[in-house]
């Protein structure tokens, strides 16, 4: 009996052994962002030619695959979805992106995702092939939603008026995007006019260069070495205080002259020239916009920067850069922001910016294939 009862406990440990030995796992995702044809389909060949030109795959909402798993005793059929995470793509320090839930209003209807299409590819025409993301989702609006409720950001445009969850949020027609080194979300491609996507490619394009650009390490390598020693100092820069800059600035006793001249803002605010404009600044002072980013060029050239540690635009800061990698954004900023010949303009007599811009400029020109004479 002894005997027996062994004999039937190694049959069913074989058995469960060869059970165990036959477990595969069936699901297959190795082609989830493939792109198929279908001819009958002008949206699904529209986005075939995406992928088979650029080798980009683009999706207008975020399930991008499923697998069949079994079918249910009704004979119902069973599915897995792959699905694009954006909430954990786009991440900030701490890992998450606030938290947040991203509620999407999806791009519908043939006619608008074509249209989104085409500007999609008029844009990835634009990029050298190194700066183009994998995965690209075009939905008309998202809505980034905490987790008491609170919608704490709207990227581009959908009218909620008529939602009850929703009510009373509502927002422009102005296009929006998030991006990392793989995936791209961009909003409001099927509304927006012409201009206000010419000039979302600019954002799109500067955003792209600043997270490729750490791809070209080789290149990057010296940049660090040029101010090895200043990064993170205190106090380095010092500004003029307002009794000393231009008389006419004191005579007019306009605070807006002030904010700005010789600071930070004369060169890295975008708006800048249109904030000048629209304060009659140069109505009064008409060298008002060169003078200032010469001055500013004056305070913080000398030691190889372009731009402080700080983010308000229109102070005093005062400190160098903490990291190589602030140091080398800055650098991008100005290179896309300025053309050669305008940078060489304010910032060509200081010789360690313009080895550092060099190597930026490099890059950029010849590894990601910018245009950097257009501005």
């Amino acid at each position: 009996m002894r005997y027996l009862l062994i004999s039937i406990l190694f049959v069913l440990a074989f058995c469960s052994c060869r059970k165990e030995d036959e477990l595969t796992n069936e699901l297959d995702f190795s082609n989830v962002f493939e792109i198929t044809n279908n001819p009958n389909d002008a949206v699904q060949s529209a986005r075939y030619e995406i992928y088979t030109k650029y080798n980009v795959s683009v999706y207008f909402n975020d399930t991008v695959g499923q697998q069949l798993i079994r079918y249910d005793i009704n004979g119902n059929p069973y599915y897995r979805y792959e699905t694009l995470d954006m909430p954990w793509t786009f991440f900030d320090e701490s890992g998450t992106d606030e938290n947040v839930t991203y509620r999407y209003f999806y791009t519908e209807g043939e006619e608008r995702q074509l249209k989104a299409l085409e500007r999609i590819s008029a844009f990835l025409e634009t990029l050298n092939e190194k700066m183009r993301p994998a995965i690209l989702m075009a939905v008309d609006s998202v809505y980034l939603v905490r987790t008491d409720g609170v919608v704490s950001d709207v990227i581009g445009h959908f009218d909620v008026s008529e939602d009850p969850i929703w009510g009373g949020v509502i927002t422009t027609h102005e296009a929006g995007f998030r991006s990392n080194f793989r995936y791209m979300l961009i909003t409001s491609l099927a509304d927006i006019s012409d201009e206000v996507a010419s000039n979302l490619y600019v954002s799109l394009t500067r955003d792209l260069a600043l997270s490729k650009i750490y791809n070209f390490s080789d290149k990057l390598s010296g940049f660090g070495n040029i101010t090895p020693d200043d990064y993170g100092r205190t106090g380095i820069f010092e500004y003029p205080e307002n009794e000393d800059l231009p008389q006419v600035l004191q005579e007019q006793k306009y605070t807006a002259g002030l904010i700005y001249y010789g600071r930070p803002g004369s060169m890295f605010n975008a708006n800048f020239e249109e904030f000048v404009e629209a304060q009659y600044i140069s109505a009064y002072y008409p060298d008002y916009v060169e003078e200032s980013r010469e001055l500013y060029a004056s305070i913080v050239g000398p030691s190889g920067f372009v731009m402080p540690e700080g983010n308000d635009l229109g102070s005093e800061m005062i400190d160098a850069p903490k990291t190589v990698d602030d140091d080398i954004e800055s650098f991008v900023q100005l290179a896309l922001t300025f053309t050669p010949a305008e940078v060489e303009h304010y910032w060509g007599g200081y010789p360690l910016v313009m080895r550092k811009y060099n190597i930026i400029k490099d890059i950029l020109e010849n590894d990601m294939n910018l245009n950097l004479e257009e501005e």
